[in-house]
């Protein structure tokens, strides 16, 4: 019997009643040269008296693409002054990403009474290293993690949009929300811009343009194939709530467009639909 995922059921029955939430996710990533890529994510998840932590890794080489996720997921990625490590022995998973001159950033995206989301992006950009089995990826890397007292239905977004692009020696990230609270953040090289625009394939401000081009699907579908649905319970509970998460995540060619200056690379990004 899975006693997690009957907990989770359970408490999905009382949400009228308010939630205790807290949910920490990282993200970290790394693009090869070759155009191979591989996503890992860790999370741990409490909510009234369900505790659990849940890691997976989605690998995208020679054309496919392999997901795999564990809820057997040894410690948490960790941080020390520059470098970024990770391991998860129920996934064969071992990587480490070592931040380039960029500094950290911190940011409260939403805050309400009752709590409030937090996002940190560690690295804009790192020199990564990552294993899954037998294959190994080395390239340009991100990590982030996000904090949240604030369960997703509690949150002002109808449509979320995602990205991280890298260039040689500069990096562009941006999330964007629409809903009753609009939200948006553009950082270059880890300075935020003002007077921003992104879409689904661009991403400007006053003086830097990125382009995204020949996207290649990483995940498209509703919340229950994805690593959040795929907890046991979760995504039945979130569908109790009446609300509906769908989310496309590309890797795709970007060009960055700046002073004259053109630069080539590549980006991992998404939009989430709430409706």
């Amino acid at each position: 019997m899975n006693t997690g995922n009957l907990r989770i059921e359970r408490e999905a029955d009382d949400i009228a009643a308010g939630e205790r939430f807290y949910l920490v996710k990282w993200y970290l990533d790394c693009v090869g040269e070759h155009g191979e890529a591989l996503i890992a994510y860790w999370a741990e998840l409490r909510w009234h008296r369900l505790a659990l932590s849940y890691a997976s890794v989605m690998l995208f080489a020679d054309g496919n693409l392999r997901d795999r996720s564990t809820l057997h997921t040894g410690q948490a990625p960790k941080l020390g002054r520059d470098l970024v490590e990770w391991s998860c022995d129920a996934l064969d998973a071992h990587g480490f990403w070592k931040a380039s001159t960029e500094p950290s950033i911190g940011r409260v995206l939403y805050r309400r009474k009752k709590g409030v989301l937090q996002w940190h992006c560690l690295q804009p950009l790192a020199e990564a290293s990552v294993r899954c089995g037998k294959q190994e990826v080395s390239g340009s890397g991100y990590t982030e993690c996000l904090t949240s007292t604030l369960a997703p239905w509690r949150l002002p977004i109808e449509e979320l949009r995602w990205g991280r692009a890298h260039f040689p020696g500069h990096s562009v990230v941006w999330i964007d929300w629409t809903g009753p609270e609009p939200m948006r953040l553009v950082l270059v090289d880890a300075r935020e811009s003002v007077g921003t625009q992104v879409t689904d394939t661009l991403v400007s401000t006053p003086t830097t343009t990125v382009t995204l081009s020949g996207q290649r699907v990483l995940r498209r579908g509703p919340v229950g194939g994805s690593s959040l649905g795929s907890i046991p319970g979760v995504g039945k509970a979130i569908s109790r709530t009446g609300l509906l998460i769908d989310e496309q995540k590309w890797l795709s060619s970007a060009m960055l467009e700046e002073g004259g200056m053109t630069l080539h690379g590549s980006a991992i990004h998404e939009v989430v639909r709430w409706r």
